[in-house]
């Protein structure tokens, strides 16, 4: 009965150790909680947004700046990117040459003074005393006109100029003109078949487009013409 009495003793004694050693464990885990650091998050996590009626700083959830070598630069204001001006064929813009037209433009014959003139967009009224000749009904006429190289750079190589009527009908061609400097200028004095009636007489610069310029768009220049008399309307 004593050697019951006294394993149950032992066996209450153990038993009362392992709760007491878990009771210690448990407190030390406890305490450990408590004292770990609290983790910051790092500058690639997600920030906690601001809760509402709360003043956060800094800003809650900043804006990164996206580093793009190719874009602009992550700076208060990008600067603009200035886009530099090329040609069709890719060539700069500066140091080309640029022909355009100069006013007036005259039709008609110096043996009828005064000879008809006009500036380029504009109208011409002519008779069939204005030409120079009549041949089978069809009234020939002198065309004088001037052009400019208004670029930087010499018009080469040599090129011709046409001229047309209703845009379709070549009814002059004229040159080659020899490489033109910057800021020189060329008269033209040529002779046309031009048809009676109301048409439209046009003059194309450079028109085998030989010249590598910085504007294409001045190559052309029309007028419209009122021919009467016993003009053929033939072309």
């Amino acid at each position: 009965m004593r050697r019951f009495v006294s394993a149950l003793a032992i066996t209450n004694f153990a038993l009362a150790c392992v709760f007491a050693t878990s009771a210690l464990a448990a407190s030390t885990f406890s305490t450990t909680l408590a004292a770990s650091p609290i983790i910051v998050a790092g500058p690639n996590s997600t920030p906690t947004p601001c809760p509402p009626g709360a003043v956060c700083k800094p800003v809650a959830t900043p804006t990164p700046c996206r580093p793009n070598p190719a874009g602009p630069p992550c700076g208060p204001t990008p600067r603009p990117t200035t886009t530099p001006c090329h040609t069709a064929t890719g060539a700069p813009c500066k140091d080309l040459p640029d022909l355009a037209p100069l006013p007036p433009v005259r039709v008609g014959s110096l043996a009828h003074p005064p000879v008809p003139a006009t500036t380029w967009g504009s109208g011409l009224s002519l008779t069939d005393a204005d030409a120079f000749l009549k041949s089978n009904g069809r009234c020939a006429f002198n065309i004088w006109y001037e052009f400019k190289n208004i670029g930087t750079a010499t018009a080469a190589p040599p090129f011709k100029n046409q001229i047309k009527v209703d845009g379709v009908t070549v009814v002059s061609i004229n040159g080659p003109f020899a490489p033109l400097a910057a800021g020189a200028s060329r008269a033209v004095q040529t002779q046309a078949y031009l048809p009676g009636g109301v048409h439209q007489l046009s003059l194309d610069l450079d028109s085998g487009n030989v010249v590598i310029e910085s504007n294409k768009l001045n190559n052309h220049a029309s007028i419209k013409y009122q021919l009467v008399g016993n003009c053929s309307d033939q072309r």
